[in-house]
C-alpha cells in the first residue's frame, strides 16, 4: 500500500508533474530582468561607482554577495601559494606590463 504524503489526501507525486528539470522559474527570470532593467536605467556601472563613493558600506556588502567565496586553481585544485621576493614580484609585473597587460593593475 502506498502512503500519500500530502495531508489533504489529494494530489501527491504524479509522474510528469511540475516543472521539467533545467527550466527556470518564470518569476525568478522576470525578477532578474526587472533588476537588470532598473540597473541600466540608473546608469549601469556608473551607478555602482557613485554608490562606491557615496556609500562604501553598501557597495562592499554588494561585493560580498557577488564575489565567489571560494577560489580554486585550475581544475578545482587548491591555489598554490608561493613566497616571492620583492625583486621577483617586480620582475613578474614588468613582464605582464611589457606584453600589454595594462588592465591587470
Amino acid at each position: 500500500m502506498t502512503v500519500n504524503k500530502n495531508k489533504s489526501g489529494r494530489g501527491g507525486t504524479r509522474r510528469g508533474a511540475g516543472r521539467k528539470k533545467g527550466i527556470p522559474n518564470r518569476f525568478t527570470t522576470s525578477m532578474k530582468e526587472a533588476i537588470r532593467d532598473a540597473f541600466q536605467e540608473l546608469g549601469g556601472a556608473g551607478y555602482l561607482v557613485r554608490i562606491g563613493h557615496d556609500d562604501p558600506r553598501t557597495f562592499c556588502s554588494l561585493l560580498g554577495r557577488v564575489i565567489p567565496r571560494e577560489v580554486g586553481g585550475p581544475d578545482g585544485e587548491p591555489i598554490k601559494v608561493q613566497n616571492v621576493s620583492d625583486l621577483e614580484l617586480a620582475r613578474r609585473l614588468g613582464f605582464i606590463l611589457a606584453r600589454g597587460g595594462d588592465d591587470v593593475l
